[in-house]
């Protein structure tokens, strides 16, 4: 995948969208985060760097939108909410294969009061073959469920055929220190009343 993908394909809604969502994650991120960005936020006709730098320098941000959205988030979460878990559910919630459900509900408030929209799919890990019953006992092959923001769904069909999460990992460099970042496509689709999962990465 050196080249574009198909895989990578945006949708529309997604293309339109994606400067707002950033434009709002920069804003919440805070001060330092905006004047990273430069002109982007700060345009000026100063022609020196460093001028504009003095002037970025002495530049004020305060954080409206922040304040809004943790007020937001006390209003909803005045009360802590009531979870109630079916008998032989509880690892849902022990934090060891997912998030907390707590934390899940609180990321997915957060994510819809930003952008409007946030994903959550239930997923079961690759089971091998030769799976025995000390690995059902141990719990190694059990479903959690994987948070996705907006900015992580770029493609999808109204008719729920087709929805392709872009997702981040790290690959160690060879000194045994250093990592780098890239990027994997999950393809959801059906087909034919089949759930169809790939994943794409480079190579």
């Amino acid at each position: 995948m050196s080249k574009k993908h198909p895989v990578e394909t945006t949708h529309p809604d997604y293309d339109y969208n994606k400067d707002d969502w950033q434009l709002i994650d920069d804003v919440i991120a805070g001060e330092k985060e905006v004047k990273a960005k430069g002109k982007l936020y700060l345009p000026s006709s100063l022609t020196s760097d460093k001028q504009y730098s003095v002037y970025l320098a002495k530049s004020s941000f305060t954080p409206y939108t922040e304040a809004t959205l943790e007020y937001l988030m006390g209003c909803i979460f005045r009360k802590p909410p009531e979870i109630t878990i079916p008998d032989g559910l509880e690892y849902l919630n022990d934090g060891k294969i997912s998030l907390p459900l707590d934390q899940i509900i609180r990321n997915t408030a957060r994510g819809c009061l930003k952008f409007g929209r946030y994903a959550l799919l239930v997923d079961m890990p690759d089971v091998p073959v030769k799976r025995t019953l000390l690995d059902d006992i141990q719990g190694r092959y059990k479903p959690q469920i994987l948070c996705y923001p907006a900015q992580s769904i770029i493609n999808w069909r109204d008719d729920e055929s087709l929805v392709v999460l872009k997702e981040q990992y790290t690959v160690d460099k060879d000194d045994g220190f250093g990592f780098d970042r890239k990027y994997q496509y999950r393809e959801l689709r059906l087909v034919e009343g089949y759930y169809i999962q790939r994943l794409w990465r480079d190579g």
